[in-house]
């Protein structure tokens, strides 16, 4: 790439806030709020009742084990 031409982003990276829903180990969505990730875990959990559901603190590796335990 030349000077003054804009990087594009890759596809495939994708940015992450600080609490990480994962569904069945597959990361679903990110929040800034641990508040907002938790809520919207109940609500999977709620639905489908079976699937496992965890919030994870990237910054301190804390799991929150909302179902499938």
């Amino acid at each position: 790439m030349s000077d003054g031409t804009t990087k594009e982003k890759s596809r495939y990276s994708a940015h992450y806030e600080k609490f990480i829903l994962k569904v069945d180990n597959q990361r679903k969505a990110s929040f800034k709020e641990r508040e907002a990730a938790v809520a919207a875990g109940q609500k999977i959990v709620e639905v489908y009742k079976t699937p496992r559901v965890v919030i994870i603190d990237r910054d301190t590796n804390e799991e929150i084990v909302l179902s499938g335990q």
